[in-house]
């Protein structure tokens, strides 16, 4: 990493682990490093040179790495590839919704059969399926915003989240 990177990682780091209420060495403990080397890498003293612990800190924290060190990385594995490949559909899909227009093509499904494709999307989350995320949720987006009920918002909500997760863990904007 370079000397930007780590530089802002202490800072970030430090803010993480108050959010999440983590004491530093409980942090540490659940990353599987020292107190004091946490210590060292929040107060800028040491710096994180292994991929392998900035990922260990990142899980402790439930965070992608990327909010830690600000850097998407490249995807490792096809899954992610496939999500990386999605963030511009899911980008066009955020930015061409207006209120009260459709973005899909024909009449729009009801409610009851979007809910399994919901649930599908909200077990993908869980098991960080980020391809099966990213091939969903923009179609499900633009069929849910269409319908607009209750129901429907509750679920627009549910599959936002996934999207928001989704470009998150991969360190898209």
């Amino acid at each position: 990493m370079d000397d930007d990177t780590d530089a802002s990682i202490g800072p970030r780091l430090r803010e993480v682990r108050a959010w999440r209420g983590l004491s530093q060495r409980a942090a540490a403990g659940l990353a599987g490093v020292s107190g004091s080397y946490l210590s060292m890498i929040e107060n800028g003293q040491r710096p994180v040179d292994k991929r392998s612990t900035l990922e260990a800190l990142a899980a402790a924290l439930r965070v992608a790495p990327s909010e830690l060190t600000g850097q998407p990385y490249a995807p490792v594995d096809r899954d992610q590839a496939e999500g990386h490949a999605a963030a511009p559909r899911l980008r066009a899909v955020l930015r061409d919704i207006e209120l009260g227009e459709s973005t899909v093509s024909g009449p729009p499904r009801v409610v009851t059969e979007l809910r399994p494709e919901v649930d599908f999307v909200n077990s993908a989350c869980a098991a960080c399926d980020f391809g099966a995320i990213a091939e969903a949720v923009p179609s499900l987006i633009g069929e849910l915003h269409v319908l607009g009920s209750g129901k429907a918002r509750r679920m627009l909500a549910e599959v936002l989240f996934a999207a928001f997760y989704l470009a998150k863990d991969l360190g898209s904007r």
